[in-house]
């Protein structure tokens, strides 16, 4: 992460070209690759390391990482809703990037307002922002209609941070009330490619078993196990698929890539033990969450809430619906865990209209 700081911070000594470059597009990476906080925690550190304020360094981080949440950790989110809700992640991730499609747009604009402290920090750099944007709801929405949630943040950051250096050393910004003191350490290409060599092989991975290529994708998916938690009416098996999955393919990325690196595999399987440790509240959480959800499904809990919010809303029900998802957000810290507890009942309402 030291490496790849020094890789961005080498762009510019504009402190709102350094921002979007950090929080909006590197954020968004993370939060395509990982999720769960790293895309506020990482870039936000590396904000303060440069000199901005801590919690300004915060707030922006925040507002970068409001729209590409519902593509986070490889897709996650939307995925497990299809499986909720039994709607296909394809064309759940083409609404979804149709209804981010405006904050696209708008959030690069809000990230240098709250950079600068005012609207006239869009002096100098309004077109660089606008094409921060649309660079960014381009690529998202393009793989999002052909190939699935699971690349479409990653393929869009990856862009939106090539569009923001492009536009860095073309356009040459001075302003300097902008200016930062940064000291320049060039770093070389194999230092900086090994840096990236576990991102570049979690894009290459699920690039390669995406649903574009068929001859690889169709005989992982048939690598599966199906248990029969429940045997009453309208049961379905809860299937585990063990390789076509993008946990698997992050773990195979990261210990080749911390192998390429000269990291053992004792101190990876350390590093795996104390991450689990650490991420054990989040883990039960999950896990708890999926089956309250099964429990309350197959009971006719969902069905009776979503009869009630109907009848008690009509028309109006799509007004509440993401005071509903904001809730279940709020409540249980992740986007995955509130689509896994409210995805059915939103989509039993939505039908029920």
């Amino acid at each position: 992460m030291d490496i790849i700081k020094k890789m961005l911070t080498s762009v510019s000594t504009d402190r709102r070209i350094l921002v979007l470059l950090i929080s909006w597009g590197f954020g968004a990476f993370l939060e395509g690759m990982a999720g769960f906080g790293t895309a506020i925690a990482i870039p936000a550190s590396m904000l303060v390391g440069i000199g901005i304020n801590p919690m300004r360094a915060a707030l922006v981080c925040l507002i970068a990482n409001s729209v590409p949440t519902a593509y986070g950790s490889i897709g996650i989110p939307l995925v497990t809703l299809g499986q909720i809700t039994d709607i296909a992640p394809l064309q759940l991730a083409k609404y979804v990037s149709l209804q981010l499609a405006p904050l696209n747009l708008l959030c690069p604009f809000l990230i240098v307002i709250a950079t600068g402290q005012s609207i006239r920090a869009l002096k100098g750099v309004f077109f660089l922002t606008f094409i921060a944007g649309i660079s960014f709801l381009i690529p998202e929405m393009l793989v999002s209609f052909f190939m699935g949630p699971e690349l479409a943040v990653v393929a869009a950051s990856i862009c939106t941070m090539t569009a923001i250096i492009i536009c860095a050393k073309t356009l040459k910004v001075t302003d300097d009330t902008y200016r930062m003191d940064i000291n320049k350490v060039p770093v070389p290409f194999k230092k900086g490619l090994l840096a990236c060599l576990p991102f570049i092989l979690i894009f290459i991975f699920l690039l390669t078993t995406s649903k574009l290529i068929p001859a690889i994708n169709q005989p992982l998916n048939l690598i599966k196990t199906s248990v029969l938690i429940y045997s009453g009416a309208d049961a379905s098996p809860y299937t585990f698929t063990w390789l076509a999955t993008p946990g698997v393919l992050i773990l195979l990325a990261s210990f080749i890539g911390g192998r390429v690196q000269s990291a053992s595999f004792g101190e990876m399987f350390l590093v795996l033990a104390k991450t689990i440790i650490s991420l054990r509240n989040t883990i039960i959480t999950i896990i708890t969450i999926i089956a309250t959800a099964k429990i309350m499904g197959y009971s006719g809990m969902t069905h009776e809430i979503a009869e009630t919010a109907v009848n008690t809303t009509g028309i109006f029900y799509p007004a509440i619906a993401p005071f509903i998802g904001s809730v279940g957000t709020f409540i249980t810290g992740s986007a995955t865990s509130s689509s896994v507890l409210f995805g059915k009942l939103q989509s039993f309402c939505l039908r029920n209209l």
